[in-house]
């Protein structure tokens, strides 16, 4: 079916349907897709064919005349991704429909949908993200991770839902692409003024008188972080404080506490069964899952800072409190 001369550079199998392409200036190397010779293709995008590779001095219209005399009834004429990828790496926007067509075809092979997807760009239209939106649990990472490039620009509830579970896609591509970018990160600056953190401090001391619990906390935390009690994705921020005479119930935690004592006279841990003496402005660790607990022998209450990995566990849901005998 070559219709070249047997033996010939023509008559064998690469040279029709591997062709040749230099990489990184120096690299010559077949194309492994294995494709059927298309030069009707390159005569309409003015991409190169393996028939003009060889035939240099004759133009693609020529090619394609040739092969559709030897195989006028061809089904393998049909159709093609090309033209409209050609088209819309000019005017993308116009080919929209055509590129969301190509996306949307589980005939096609992934890269070939991704690539569709990749030319659409970042857009926020609504007939847009309907139908990106469906693509984000495709089967094929490759159109998952660049369905999630087109939604990044829509900045909807229903999108940012949609984006969400491929934060736990097995491919890492995929993850990432779902990741918020650098001027959209979970973690952002906050100033905790004074005058806020003791007006706080004052209606957990209220918290205390009426409610006779042994402490409480002050949790510092973000607008982004509120809803997981964080202050960045890993870590915790608390301000702890303990009334007079009161002892916090032992308890253990998968995460590991360090903690900067702020106001302690008279006052101590019980870390693993050994007591440890409290100093004003030093700090001391709680080692993961060891029992511990808290107490305030003197009079005035006690303030120390807390520091926990506690978000790692959050979010593995694997905290592991719970109090002791």
């Amino acid at each position: 079916h070559h219709f070249h001369a047997p033996g010939s550079d023509g008559a064998m199998c690469k040279s029709c349907h591997m062709s040749e392409r230099v990489y990184m200036v120096i690299d010559v190397r077949h194309d492994h897709g294995f494709r059927i010779p298309r030069p009707d293709l390159s005569a309409k995008t003015g991409t190169p064919n393996v028939c003009t590779d060889c035939h240099a001095d004759r133009p693609a219209v020529w090619a394609a005349e040739a092969i559709a005399g030897w195989f006028p009834d061809s089904a393998r004429r049909g159709s093609h991704f090309s033209p409209a990828f050609a088209a819309a790496r000019k005017h993308p926007e116009a080919l929209t429909k055509n590129l969301l067509a190509i996306a949307g075809d589980d005939d096609l092979p992934g890269i070939v949908r991704a690539t569709a997807l990749d030319l659409i760009g970042r857009r926020d239209e609504a007939s847009v993200r309907s139908r990106v939106g469906t693509l984000v649990r495709d089967e094929d990472p490759l159109v998952r991770a660049a369905a999630i490039g087109v939604l990044d620009g829509a900045s909807y509830p229903d999108t940012v839902q949609q984006i969400l579970p491929a934060l736990e896609d097995q491919y890492m591509a995929v993850r990432i692409a779902a990741a918020p970018p650098a001027d959209d990160a979970s973690v952002v600056a906050v100033h905790y003024r004074t005058d806020d953190i003791q007006a706080r401090l004052a209606a957990v001391q209220d918290k205390l008188s009426n409610q006779h619990d042994a402490g409480l906390a002050l949790i510092f935390s973000s607008e982004s972080q509120a809803h997981n009690r964080l202050t960045t994705p890993t870590l915790s921020l608390a301000l702890n404080s303990l009334l007079p005479g009161g002892s916090q119930r032992a308890h253990r935690h998968n995460a590991t506490a360090i903690s900067l004592v702020l106001q302690g006279r008279d006052c101590y841990s019980m870390i693993a069964g050994e007591r440890v003496d409290w100093i004003d402005h030093a700090v001391m660790i709680t080692p993961p899952g060891d029992l511990h607990s808290h107490h305030n022998d003197g009079d005035v209450g006690a303030q120390f800072l807390i520091v926990q990995d506690s978000g790692l566990y959050y979010t593995a849901r694997t905290m592991g409190f719970a109090f002791g005998e």
